[in-house]
């Protein structure tokens, strides 16, 4: 049996101001050998060429989650992404890519990325067995860039 003279200590909950601008992205894909990808990220209408960066990814048959994140406090309008530059790479299995702000998730692993992302002219669709198909011979390595959908997605 408690008694309470109502003196209990009330503690007031304060809210974390939420992270605003810490942008990353999740690959869900198969890279069969090692390989790099290149991340450039739009702001303000002009594509940063002096901020890309890139990662390493080691070739793997199994799926691997490869993130990348952008740099903080950086209001990202549009995402570019060459996807491989190792030649040898001749397939690719892509099956998702995530977008976060902090704690926020723009699109998730369930949306189709295909809404999102434009695939440059160095990928081939092979439907029979769900993979792109690189071609390295082209102007560009293969590449995604981000659609208008996308970007009506970065502006929420």
């Amino acid at each position: 049996f408690v008694v309470s003279c109502g003196k209990e200590n009330k503690e007031e909950v304060i809210k974390e101001k939420e992270v605003t601008n810490k942008y990353s992205i999740i690959i869900d894909a198969v890279y069969e050998k090692n390989d790099s990808l290149l991340f450039i990220y739009e702001k303000e209408g002009s594509f940063l060429f002096d901020k890309v960066k890139g990662i390493k990814v080691t070739g793997s048959p199994l799926a691997q989650q490869i993130t990348f994140d952008f740099p903080e406090g950086e209001k990202i309008d549009n995402i570019g992404i060459t996807m491989s530059f190792n030649k040898d790479q001749k397939n690719l299995v892509v099956k998702s890519i995530t977008i976060k702000n902090g704690d926020k998730t723009i699109i998730s692993p369930e949306d189709n990325y295909l809404t999102y992302f434009l695939a440059g002219d160095g990928f081939s669709w092979d439907a029979q067995n769900s993979m792109y198909v690189l071609d390295h011979s082209k102007q560009y390595p293969p590449s995604f860039m981000g659609s208008e959908e996308l970007k009506a997605m970065l502006e929420n």
